[in-house]
């Protein structure tokens, strides 16, 4: 809960930031594996670049299931307890844009990666989502990557292969 009030502190322009985290050079990559229970992404609406970033420029989330991608310019990105990747790190990178929310979480509760329609609350168009198991994250500094296989929760397909790659411009501490 305490990530959800600061993704959302983060996406409103928070005046308060931390450094990002570690990321020294030699300093090897983190994958996360699975964890039992799930938690909900926030779901108010904030404000999100649909540009990309620039060339060079760090920031933007790439989701891709099956033969669908979503792109979003910029990404929110909020940790709890240690640096993400590290032992005991909570930790959460999300956007919105044109009524889609993707949310990669880890916490003591689930390690998700999920796209949603939040704009049409009770009756989304879309919806999959890649839990613990079944998804597989890595931190190496700003950088994440996930693998999964995803869960059509409207359409009812079967599981769909996906990938998800994010990088952090600024890492806000909780």
């Amino acid at each position: 809960m305490f990530l959800a009030l600061a993704m959302v502190v983060a996406a409103c322009g928070g005046s308060e930031s931390s450094d990002p985290p570690d990321t020294t050079a030699g300093a090897s990559p983190t994958t996360v594996g699975a964890s039992p229970e799930g938690t909900q992404p926030p779901t108010t609406e904030a404000e999100s670049s649909d540009t990309p970033p620039a060339a060079g420029q760090p920031g933007g989330i790439v989701l891709t299931i099956g033969d669908e991608t979503w792109e979003f310019g910029s990404a929110q990105c909020a940790f709890y307890n240690a640096s993400p990747g590290s032992d005991g790190s909570e930790w959460n990178v999300s956007n919105i844009k044109d009524g889609l929310q993707v949310y990669v979480n880890v916490d003591s509760f689930e390690t998700s990666v999920t796209i949603d329609d939040i704009a049409n609350g009770g009756n989304p168009t879309l919806s999959w989502e890649a839990v613990d198991d079944a998804v597989s994250l890595t931190v190496d500094g700003d950088s994440i990557s996930a693998q999964g296989t995803f869960t059509d929760n409207v359409g009812g397909s079967g599981p769909t292969e996906g990938t998800l790659e994010a990088e952090c411009a600024d890492w806000f501490e909780g």
